[in-house]
């Protein structure tokens, strides 16, 4: 069987709510800063805490950066009260889609000379060479 190797970009968030004595007269703020300075492993380590460790993780997978990126585009209405939906279609490179989207859209709203007021219908994809590149 033919294989390939993806690259992939994961993220993890942890949280854990650990319990810690501090002075009675310390304020909230006061018993932070003493944690924050002390660092002790009950607070910071997570493994001291598996009774109420969590986390939120998520994966996407990373390309070589090239989107196709179309859409449409509504401008400004003229003196007649017309505007107009125009096509557009650009390659952008980017880590991700939805950094691809942005990108696509600022590019398309920063232009001075097409006066856009709003973007709708996109659509991205993997610019087809990276796909067969992958494959």
């Amino acid at each position: 069987m033919k294989t390939r190797e993806v690259k992939f970009k994961v993220t993890r968030h942890e949280w854990w709510f650990p319990v810690y004595e501090v002075p009675a007269h310390l304020t909230d703020e006061e018993a932070l800063e003493l944690v924050q300075e002390e660092r002790p492993d009950e607070v910071y380590d997570e493994y001291h805490n598996q009774d109420t460790y969590d986390q939120d993780c998520w994966s996407e997978l990373k390309t070589d950066g090239a989107y196709q990126v179309t859409g449409k585009y509504r401008t400004h209405h003229n003196q007649f009260g017309v505007g107009t939906l125009n096509d557009f279609h650009l390659e952008v490179r980017a880590d991700d889609i939805e950094s691809a989207r942005k990108i696509a859209v600022d590019k398309i709203t920063s232009d001075g000379r097409r006066h856009v007021d709003s973007v709708c219908d996109i659509e991205i994809s993997l610019r087809k060479e990276a796909q067969e590149e992958a494959a």
